[in-house]
């Protein structure tokens, strides 16, 4: 266990979210007063509603946190250029809940600018942000701002609020943590009052972290995809035991009658965390026919057990093209012998699955998704969400940048129609059904 220093920040306040007072001595003391916005009118279920103007102003770029507990999301931090590529930018922060339908404006973030792509969790009282300083390149135009939203230059931090706080404590992440990856680490959810991280190394470094004490737990690492390896036979690597950090000198075969290297384009683990227990699998076919040209397909599957992983019976076969985590359970589409797709519904830790739709439905991956659902559509590109009893229709209107909760959210953007004329499209809520 390693106890993270935090820092106390006080944020600049800007007047339409804070006072100045005075103390008794004449000094000026900086204070925090929230303020709510009016809620928009009741969601209309599968329709697409404008949201409310951003309390933080009218931006071209925002930075979205989406929250991992489902209870709505946060702009952390807006930005704009002009046809210099001068930036301007701000601070400020601001918290959409779905339940009231309204925003809540949070103290000044303690960042230069903002935070590129990020993640958070309300965890009882205490809001939870982890992601990346992300300040403006002076010299640089409209790309910087890209770049920032892709995930920030700056370095990674860990913020946390108190729902009555009037300033965010910043903490400082553990060095297993810390890579050079945009929008990492990412929130995995939230288990037993701790918030649940994955760094973006191969494989991911997983962790919890305690918002009331500020401490971090590291757990095992994700299980490692079997590459191509030019290692001698036998090395000698030393490994760091995740309860104990202390470091253990092993010898580990490298061939032998180890399974043969994996296709280097099958990607690195996903961990889901399914109820309190987290999972994890390995799927992807060969950039070639199986068993001819190429190394053959993987389809493993895990569940961590204390302080290791543990395999799991394969829940299912076939040649699985990919698979979505969901709070409910995993959510695989397979190639069929026509090239077609299916869907199934797959609970890895009792070995079931279930075949949801034969109608080449697929997962869509337009951005994150925090639900018990996933978002899937169809040939006709027309949305619906998987739950394990089904699939469900939404809408015909299938871009989203986001599902949380029940609720698909897209960012709004600009476009352009034609010679400097460009049209800016607000943004916008669907309340999906509720599983």
């Amino acid at each position: 266990m390693r106890s993270a220093r935090a820092v106390l920040v006080v944020a600049v306040v800007a007047l339409a979210s804070g006072v100045i007072a005075c103390s008794g001595d004449g000094a000026e003391v900086t204070t925090f007063e929230p303020v709510r916005g009016t809620p928009m009118a009741p969601y209309v279920a599968n329709t697409w509603t404008e949201l409310p103007a951003s309390p933080l102003g009218d931006w071209p770029l925002y930075n979205w946190v989406w929250l991992a507990d489902g209870s709505g999301f946060v702009q952390a931090g807006g930005a704009s250029v002009d046809g210099a590529g001068n930036i301007t930018y701000t601070r400020g922060a601001a918290f959409f809940s779905f339940a009231e339908r309204r925003y809540t404006t949070l103290p000044d973030l303690p960042v230069t600018s903002g935070l590129g792509v990020a993640g958070g969790a309300w965890v009882g009282d205490t809001l939870v942000i982890v992601g990346q300083d992300c300040p403006p390149m002076p010299d640089e135009s409209s790309g910087a701002l890209e770049f920032c939203r892709s995930g920030g230059m700056g370095a990674k931090v860990l913020l946390t609020l108190e729902r009555s706080g009037t300033s965010w404590t910043s903490h400082t992440l553990p060095e297993w943590l810390d890579e050079f990856d945009y929008g990492t680490p990412n929130v995995l959810g939230i288990r037993s009052g701790r918030v649940l991280l994955a760094s973006g190394h191969e494989p991911a470094h997983l962790g919890e972290f305690d918002p009331v004490s500020g401490d971090w737990t590291r757990l095992a690492d994700a299980p490692g995809v079997p590459r191509p390896s030019t290692h001698t036979p036998r090395v000698t690597e030393t490994t760091v035991a995740p309860t104990t950090m202390a470091a253990t000198t092993t010898s580990v075969v490298t061939n032998g009658g180890a399974a043969d290297p994996v296709d280097p384009y099958v990607p690195p683990a996903q961990v889901c965390l399914i109820g309190d227990r987290l999972v994890a699998w390995i799927v992807g076919q060969p950039t070639f026919a199986p068993n001819r040209f190429g190394p053959p397909a993987v389809n493993q599957w895990y569940v961590l057990d204390g302080d290791a992983w543990t395999t799991l019976p394969v829940p299912l076969d076939g040649a699985i093209a990919g698979a979505a985590c969901a709070g409910s359970g995993v959510y695989a589409t397979r190639y069929l012998a026509d090239m077609s797709t299916d869907l199934s519904f797959v609970d890895p830790i009792t070995g079931t699955s279930r075949v949801l739709s034969t109608t080449s439905v697929g997962v869509l991956s337009n951005g994150p998704q925090y639900g018990r659902a996933v978002p899937v559509g169809d040939a006709d590109n027309r949305l619906a969400v998987a739950t394990p009893d089904g699939i469900i229709p939404v809408t015909d209107d299938s871009w989203f940048g986001a599902y949380v909760g029940r609720y698909f959210i897209r960012p709004g953007d600009t476009v352009s129609d034609g010679p400097g004329q460009e049209t800016r499209r607000p943004s916008m809520i669907l309340e999906g059904p509720e599983v």
